[in-house]
């Protein structure tokens, strides 16, 4: 009860608070509306997608490029290692659930009886609220309780646990300083409007932004970028974080035309990557809707001219 108490009270306050501020509606229909009638049109992913589709087929080209064949293939599956090991944990988690329940299920009782009851009900809560979109990344996301309780088990299991064990410790360890020499590469640091930021080349969409729109001006990022408006310090114009077609709503996309005709915002970035085609590499069941279904594609091209491309998006100035 008292854990129960302590949740309750962070939600009711949570609540409190939009109600307060006249958004309790926007708060029901982010959290409970929009997942259920919109989000899942586009957001039907396989199991551990990306895995293969995003981040092999980064990682790959770059290994190879250091490592001739098969010292590659090697450091390829080293890398690979830790992010298999996460999307078979709860089939792991189950194993060593059934011998939990059945003493003699594939050998003697095993010492996960020390593991506290909560771990139980929390492992697969956790991995569960993260499976609405069942990719790698999500997958890591609702991995970590699960992770103590295979581990746990594995640790219990004979020389055959030891060795997958250790196997996914130094993989885990190779895939700390491939990412660590990634992240020290040489770079440069850009001043923004809310700090210092390393990058591994010059933003030029994000210095735009910053020599054009004043701290605390409006400016829209299409589809959805919201690093920008935190970083040059502008405002989203509109109620919308992300707008996307078969996700987003006729009535939103709308909305948000209102929005950006009501304020005569100056200028937009439209992002040329992540649109079109190339969004089934994120979201493959989204499919490019028809001419007269861009409505606000229709209203960027009445009101604004574009005026350059930079960093990959399309500067709009309002004409």
């Amino acid at each position: 009860m008292i854990l129960i108490a302590a949740f309750g009270v962070v939600g009711l306050s949570v609540v409190a608070f939009y109600a307060a501020q006249g958004a309790l509606s926007d708060l029901v229909y982010a959290m409970a509306t929009w997942p259920a009638t919109q989000y899942h049109s586009v957001n039907v992913v396989p199991y551990a997608y990306g895995l293969r589709e995003l981040f092999l087929a980064s990682w790959r080209p770059g290994l190879e490029a250091v490592f001739r064949w098969p010292a590659s293939l090697v450091a390829v599956a080293m890398v690979t290692a830790p992010f298999v090991f996460v999307l078979l944990l709860p089939f792991l988690a189950g194993v060593a659930a059934l011998q939990q329940l059945i003493p003699r299920f594939r050998g003697a009782r095993t010492n996960a009886s020390a593991v506290p009851a909560v771990y139980w009900c929390v492992a697969p809560a956790l991995f569960l609220a993260e499976c609405h979109r069942p990719d790698m990344q999500h997958l890591v996301y609702g991995s970590p309780v699960m992770l103590i309780l295979a581990t746990r088990w594995l640790t219990h299991s004979g020389v055959g646990g030891h060795l997958a064990l250790q196997t996914v410790r130094v993989c885990t360890v190779a895939l700390a300083l491939f990412n660590g020499i990634l992240a020290v590469r040489p770079g440069m640091i850009v001043e923004t409007r809310a700090g210092h930021v390393r990058l591994t080349e010059r933003d030029h969409a994000l210095d735009f932004l910053q020599t054009h729109v004043a701290a605390g001006g409006t400016a829209f990022v299409y589809p959805y970028y919201p690093m920008y408006y935190f970083l040059a310090n502008v405002r989203n114009p509109t109620r919308y974080s992300i707008l996307m077609h078969r996700i987003n709503t006729p009535a939103q996309f709308e909305d948000a035309i209102a929005a950006l005709e009501t304020q005569k915002v100056p200028y937009v970035l439209w992002d040329t990557f992540v649109a079109g085609e190339n969004l089934t590499r994120w979201f493959p069941r989204y499919v490019e809707p028809s001419e007269d279904e861009q409505l606000l594609e229709q209203y960027l091209r009445r009101q604004y001219v574009e005026i350059g491309v930079r960093n990959g998006f399309r500067i709009l100035e309002r004409r």
